[in-house]
């Protein structure tokens, strides 16, 4: 590939992505240099380019490969050419025999970078070694599921990328709500855990952590993508609090569920690895339960789909836990939307069944919100008002609970509890 650095008299010079070059813009007034990187596929024998300002083709035959250059960047224009190599016998530039430098972090394999100077006219010419025989130096790099392997031959060294498979979240379908026994649901008052209200999710701007680059990165709301910067939703919980006011703080659902919320001020205890709110947050408990019931409610999107969005986990005074992922679509859900099934991309896992949602607008809980609303199609699924998801963690009803911990794991997606009700061991 090649890549334009810069020109002292041009404050940006174009970007073109390619598959085998790229010209990028630097600041103006750095030295003229322009880096070219061989990004041709490997089992190419030959390639050129041509640019208006610069010309590259290149001719490999057995160990030996010539690059033609023709530099037209300007006067003293200095060229630097980084190419993959497996194993080096000598380098020319223009007829006579030229140092290069080993690129220490290359990845997948070796590369060097050879400094063709100033002249407009340019021939490379590489011949590699007669053998090339790769060990591992025994050093490792590891970033995220990534292990990086150092690997030397010579006067060559590269890291080779090594792919560890990961643990599969295991999707948890939002069914149960077959044992309910509203004699022995016991609501918990959440409200000094409570760090803002369900309302307040779009009207926030999530400004940190973010690239300081431009990207097509979600929009400040916390809602929309590239396409849509100003895409919002608005959040009303006003029938949720009427009848919270009507009923002394206690929400009956149709599934004979309590919940006990506030009827005014905060209702929710948000989670996010925006700085907005703490990535984690933990409820302490105690006594044996059976069920654990809860009203969540937040974000995701379409890049946070098939993944952890963020865990609930139940600790026992025993130090033994339980985990369950929150997975959209599984058993979690958007704010603003109601999602679209079918027997085909849109498929549920087999026995699955709908979320229950919870209408904000109107304090409903059921599994089929979006027909009750008369909403249709597969594009303009928002639900007026929001909802929140309901789900049941079966918890052992054997060992002493100590705590209920939320965490959030997804970037870009904000997880809340807005009620908890524990069913207690008979």
């Amino acid at each position: 590939m090649l890549q334009r650095f810069c020109r002292p008299d041009r404050s940006l010079e174009p970007r073109i992505d390619r598959r085998s070059f790229r010209c990028s813009p630097r600041p103006a007034g750095q030295k003229s240099c322009c880096r070219t990187y061989s990004g041709f596929p490997s089992e190419w024998n030959e390639a050129s380019v041509t640019l208006p300002d610069i010309s590259y083709s290149f001719k490999r035959d057995g160990r030996r490969s010539v690059y033609k250059i023709n530099n037209r960047y300007g006067k003293n224009s200095s060229l630097k050419l980084t190419i993959p190599a497996k194993g080096i016998k000598s380098v020319k530039v223009n007829g006579s025999e030229t140092a290069w430098d080993a690129e220490t972090d290359a990845i997948g394999s070796p590369r060097i970078t050879v400094n063709g100077g100033t002249a407009t006219d340019l021939t490379i010419e590489i011949i590699e070694a007669d053998s090339f025989t790769p060990s591992p130096t025994g050093r490792l790099h590891t970033e995220g599921p990534v292990t990086f392997r150092e690997m030397n031959a010579g006067n060559l060294s590269w890291w080779m990328p090594e792919v560890n498979a990961l643990s599969p979240s295991v999707a948890v379908p939002a069914n149960g709500f077959n044992d309910i026994r509203n004699g022995l649901c016991e609501p918990i008052d959440l409200t000094a855990s409570y760090n803002a209200s369900v309302t307040d999710i779009f009207r926030n701007e999530y400004l940190s952590p973010r690239p300081n680059v431009t990207t097509l990165q979600l929009p400040k709301q916390g809602i929309g993508e590239w396409c849509h910067p100003k895409l919002t939703a608005e959040i009303d919980d006003s029938g949720l609090r009427s009848r919270l006011a009507k009923d002394s703080g206690i929400l009956k659902t149709e599934s004979g569920i309590p919940f006990a919320l506030p009827a005014e001020g905060s209702n929710i205890l948000f989670t996010s690895l925006w700085d907005n709110y703490p990535d984690s947050a933990k409820i302490s408990l105690s006594g044996r339960a059976s069920h654990l019931y809860l009203l969540m409610a937040g974000s995701t999107n379409h890049m946070q789909w098939g993944m952890e969005n963020g865990r609930l986990r139940v600790r026992y005074t025993d130090g033994t836990e339980s985990v369950t992922p929150l997975i959209n679509p599984h058993n979690w859900a958007p704010i603003e939307l109601d999602f679209y099934h079918d027997d085909y991309a849109f498929a549920q896992a087999p026995g699955a069944l709908p979320p229950y949602r919870l209408h904000l607008k109107t304090g409903r809980m059921s599994r089929t919100l979006g027909a009750e609303l008369g909403i249709k199609g597969v594009g303009d699924r928002f639900i007026e008002g929001g909802a929140g998801i309901v789900l049941d963690m079966p918890v052992d009803s054997s060992r002493e609970l100590s705590s209920l911990s939320l965490e959030t794991l997804s970037g870009d997606v904000v997880i809340g509890l807005m009620g908890l009700t524990i069913q207690r061991a008979e």
